[in-house]
């Protein structure tokens, strides 16, 4: 079954459900929804809401727990993967994992901001320079000094060319 991302995102992004599934993925176990309740500081209608609304767009799932006699809720894989892969999104970590649901394969693009800064360092100072010596004749920078950003210019790109060509050597 497709997903709409916009409205899995509008659903979690809603502070309580987000919390929920947090406390789903932090506990390791099923939690009731008394539990839930207890560890949110929420009334349990408000928190049996959020769970129906999570269940009905397949983010969790429950089960009847014969000992406590209560349903117990959990993550589904889904769910798991997309909190894991939002946390190390925001923490900056790298994502690199490709996994396979039962149903459909998620694929995860991979950015590594360092590597892509140092790919590109190069053309961005080449870039800064044309910015800087022709910035007056197009209307972006104030006229006055030409000379010294003209000069500017010609160094900025030369040291962009000179960090893009080592860079080539290194690999």
């Amino acid at each position: 079954m497709q997903k709409d991302p916009r409205k899995i995102l509008e659903i979690i992004s809603e502070e309580t459900r987000f919390e929920i599934l947090k406390l789903l993925s932090q506990s390791g176990r099923y939690l009731t929804v008394a539990e839930i309740a207890e560890r949110t500081g929420k009334d349990k209608k408000a928190i049996d809401k959020h769970l129906r609304i999570l269940m009905e767009n397949d983010l969790i799932k429950r089960e009847f727990l014969e000992e406590e006699k209560a349903y117990g809720y959990y993550l589904t894989d889904f769910s798991s993967f997309l909190l894991s892969s939002l946390e190390k999104i925001f923490s900056g970590r790298e994502i690199i994992e490709i996994e396979n649901t039962e149903k459909e394969e998620v694929r995860v693009v991979r950015y590594d901001f360092k590597k892509i800064f140092k790919k590109y360092f190069g053309f961005m100072i080449i870039l800064f320079g044309l910015f800087i010596g022709y910035g007056a004749n197009i209307g972006i920078l104030p006229r006055g000094n030409e000379p010294t950003k003209f000069l500017l210019m010609l160094l900025l790109v030369l040291i962009g060319i000179i960090y893009l060509f080592l860079m080539k050597i290194r690999k």
